[in-house]
């Protein structure tokens, strides 16, 4: 790429409004640019011409953190980004040869591609080559003229909204009513067949999947398949491409609007498309990763979402580009409200506070504090189930309901009680701070897991499409240390595998396999760099082999592993709270331990021989080591019992009745219980008295 700096007429410009924007200076009009940048030690700004000749101006003004500069004599449509580099000091990831897209960014001339590893590599932080030819370059956007022609919020009532989530394009793509030319598509969306519809259910909001500029993520774009739902946000305020241009997204609001019918936009302000340090160097990895981003100590990503990477919205800088970012969809596009994707995140600090500043700008901010918002109340770090958690002015996707509506139609005698106090707003959850029943945002089913013609049809996923084995964990390299299969009850069987893994979440470790009835990870240990756990997978005898393949940085490929069913009579190790069921043999031994104690004791009281005195002292000694300090407890009616001590583990039994348990240990909130039947789980301690 050939480069120029010919002279232009530059002023130091404002650090205000961040971003590119149209403006005058001295009677020259231009573009002002602003990036933020703690720990950077230069920032250039780079122009491209249509004839692709690259422009690099050194800016030298800086404001506290943020860099700006103004040039004169360039318009809208201008193509730009920025080259930032630093200190390589931990958490850093500075590379002036890698062109980075603007985070303000309104449009953007493509997307950028990395389906090989070549392809990838030339986007890494390591990499020495320059990348400009390839890379996505902002554009500088002049303000919208559009014509609202009178549009104002709809501002309807919590307690008259009804919510329909949709994905733009699955709701409109295969309705025969719509013009094929724009199923699929904001204009589809805004389609007569489409409105009448949802005033047919009595719809009075619809709630979009991300319509942000998303990139597939690296293992999806190698084997040629894509990121449906949109959560691997790669452009914030861009609105995708697939569906439309900016205005169409205007048209379509202005015209929902005149039905009746809020628009919603579930945002994504967890993560990034950069992904894991593996990933590509997009935009905030390379213009700031110690700020953007929550790191240890060690410089390495704190993944609380499960996507690699968590941005850290305590940090001014980040929560103010939250804001604009906000701010931008709701004066710009007339968006009623938001839900937050994995909302725990943004209250964190780095644990969750519900007065973090996330939280309070929103609620002091002029335009943003109108809007109706809605947080999904978790995220996958340590204490990331925050349900009930959220302060005032954000209502919350509450899993209580969906999960006790369901509990009351499988089982048997129903979950009355549970499904009253959902019915009536669950004020067991939503009754402090004056939250109310407004607070709960009640759902059956959405996005994750079966939608509800899915739910009423099958009773496992059917994701073979989407990489059939896949056990969901993206590492260095992984490796099988060992593992064995026991019996669990008597009609199915246990695979205990412990795994340790290199630059990847052994937490991950999920098989999509219909043939599994349970599955989940226990007593996982050490860091991002090196880890160690163990997955289980409960099955039926007929099983032949657990299959399962992950991605491998290291071969930037699926590598696959075939572990054969082999059954063994020894006991699984409750060492790691997965023993399922106590032996006739141990019922046995201790039975006959307690009777050889009594009988050499009565012994020793009689003959007063030292050799009998010795036997009682050892086996009463074996039976303190043996005995169980928690004793015993009655299991509360309609608990679930589960597998792991966890929020999200898998469930195995549910209590129909009171019942007598004994208790085996503790685990922060969850005790350890043996049932009648010999199997072990875990519960909340609330759940027994």
């Amino acid at each position: 790429m050939k480069i120029e700096r010919p002279p232009l007429l530059c002023h130091r410009g404002q650090p205000y409004p961040l971003g590119s924007h149209l403006t005058t200076v001295d009677g020259k009009s231009g573009v002002n640019f602003a990036l933020v940048s703690r720990h950077a030690s230069a920032v250039t700004l780079c122009l491209y011409g249509r004839d692709g000749v690259e422009t690099r101006i050194d800016v030298q003004n800086r404001c506290d953190d943020i860099w700006h500069i103004f040039v004169a004599g360039i318009k809208a449509g201008q193509r730009y980004g920025w080259r930032v580099d630093g200190s390589m000091e931990a958490g850093n990831c500075y590379n002036p040869q890698k062109l980075l897209l603007d985070p303000y960014a309104r449009a953007l001339n493509h997307l950028p591609e990395y389906r090989t590893a070549d392809e990838l590599a030339l986007y890494h932080h390591t990499d020495p080559r320059d990348n400009a030819a390839v890379a996505a370059k902002s554009i500088v956007v002049a303000p919208s003229d559009y014509d609202w022609e009178g549009d104002v919020p709809l501002r309807t009532p919590w307690r008259d909204t009804i919510i329909y989530e949709l994905h733009v394009k699955g709701y409109s793509q295969r309705n025969p009513a719509i013009p094929p030319a724009i199923r699929g598509t904001f204009a589809g969306l805004a389609h007569e067949a489409s409105i009448r519809y949802l005033k047919e259910l009595g719809i009075t909001a619809v709630e979009l999947l991300p319509i942000s500029q998303h990139l597939d993520e690296v293992h999806l774009q190698r084997r040629g398949m894509s990121n449906y739902w949109g959560y691997n946000v790669y452009a914030h305020n861009i609105p995708d491409r697939r569906y439309g241009s900016a205005n169409d997204l205007r048209d379509m609001v202005k015209t929902l609007h005149r039905a009746g019918i809020e628009v919603i936009l579930d945002v994504v302000y967890n993560h990034t498309a950069e992904q894991d340090i593996h990933g590509p160097m997009l935009c905030q990895r390379g213009i700031d990763n110690r700020l953007y981003y929550w790191q240890n100590a060690h410089g390495d990503y704190i993944n609380n979402t499960g996507c690699g990477n968590t941005l850290n919205a305590s940090e001014p800088h980040v929560l103010r580009w939250m804001l604009d970012s906000l701010r931008y969809w709701v004066e710009e596009f007339h968006i009623d409200g938001f839900r937050y994707d994995l909302g725990a995140t943004l209250g964190r600090k780095p644990t969750f506070d519900p007065y973090a500043a996330f939280f309070t700008a929103i609620r002091q901010d002029p335009v943003l504090s109108r809007c109706k918002h809605i947080a999904e109340p978790w995220d996958t770090g340590s204490d990331g189930y925050n349900l009930g958690g959220f302060p005032q002015g954000f209502s919350e996707w509450n899993g209580r309901y969906r999960d006790d509506m369901r509990g009351f139609w499988l089982w048997e005698n129903g979950w009355l009680g549970a499904l009253a106090q959902r019915l009536s707003g669950s004020d067991d959850i939503y009754h402090h701070d004056w939250r109310g029943v407004y607070s709960s945002i009640n759902f059956n089913t959405a996005h994750d897991g079966f939608t509800l013609r899915d739910l009423t049809s099958y009773s496992y996923k059917h994701n073979e499409a989407n990489g059939e084995k896949y056990n969901h964990v993206v590492a260095q390299n992984l490796e099988v240390k060992k593992y064995k299969t026991n019996k669990f009850d008597d009609k199915n069987l246990i695979m205990i595998v412990e795994v340790n893994a290199q630059k990847g979440n052994i937490a991950d470790f999920f098989i999509e396999d219909k043939d599994i009835i349970k599955q989940g990870v226990d007593s996982t240990s050490g860091e991002f760099d090196a880890q160690s756990g163990y997955y289980f997978a409960i099955f039926s005898p007929e099983k032949t082999s657990i299959d399962f393949n992950y991605f491998s940085l290291a071969k930037k490929d699926f590598v696959s592993f075939s572990l054969p069913v082999v059954v063994e009579d020894d006991e699984i190790s409750t060492q790691i709270g997965l023993n399922p069921k106590q032996s006739k043999f141990e019922i046995y031994k201790n039975i006959g331990v307690y009777a050889l104690f009594g009988i050499f004791l009565i012994t020793f009281l009689f003959k007063r021989d030292a050799i009998f005195l010795i036997v009682v002292v050892g086996l009463g000694a074996y039976i303190l080591y043996s005995y169980n300090p928690f004793g015993g407890a009655t299991l509360k009616q309609n608990i679930n019992v589960k597998i792991l001590p966890t929020q999200n583990s898998s469930v195995f039994y549910t209590s129909k009745a009171q019942q007598k348990v004994e208790i085996l240990g503790e685990r922060e909130d969850y005790v350890k219980i043996l049932l009648d039947d010999g199997k072990i789980g875990w519960v909340k301690k609330d759940d027994i008295f």
